[in-house]
């Protein structure tokens, strides 16, 4: 999927989701494959039972929820002060987070 406005919803049972250049509220699941974000500009929610997950955000405005139980996650995060991130991977990797007030909790 490509350049898309709006609120989009994007759900496979048994493959990978691609998405690039999306302007709006995102949301997609597979259970089945990996998730390939590129370019989102909005509120972001991307889950996946058996693959990674990798987003590159342009912007934010409220959150960011990545989930995977059967892979790793890498997002690259734009500078934001009010975003709400949720992420559950074996491996997690977040670009640098400039002027984070937060609190980071590592569940093992």
């Amino acid at each position: 999927m490509s350049n898309l406005s709006g609120t989009v919803s994007a759900h496979t049972s048994g493959g990978s989701i691609s998405a690039r250049n999306v302007n709006g509220d995102f949301s997609t699941a597979t259970s089945g494959g990996s998730i390939h974000l590129k370019e989102i500009d909005g509120n972001l929610n991307a889950r996946t039972s058996g693959g990674q997950i990798t987003a590159d955000l342009k912007a934010t405005r409220d959150f960011v929820k990545l989930h995977t139980s059967g892979g790793s996650i890498h997002l690259n995060m734009p500078e934001t002060k009010d975003a709400q991130l949720d992420l559950k991977g074996d491996k997690v990797r977040i670009s640098e987070l400039r002027n984070f007030s937060g609190t980071v909790k590592k569940i093992v």
